[in-house]
């Protein structure tokens, strides 16, 4: 699921890329670099948020099954 969410998210930015090549005014390499960084971002941003969550409901245990 998750390898399908991140092609999918790519897939789009690479419409974008197609769709506003014409009027761009930043180098490839920018583009792949913002790329790169932003999936790297919002992974990390994702497993710390996943942690805090079930650090959160750990303790009280709300989710357990």
């Amino acid at each position: 699921m998750a390898f399908w969410m991140a092609a999918a998210s790519v897939w789009g930015v690479l419409q974008l890329l197609l769709l506003s090549w014409p009027v761009r005014t930043v180098r490839w390499s920018t583009v792949l670099l913002a790329l790169g960084v932003g999936a790297y971002g919002s992974g990390v941003a994702s497993v710390l948020v996943e942690l805090f969550v079930a650090a959160a409901g750990g303790l009280r245990g709300e989710f357990a099954s």
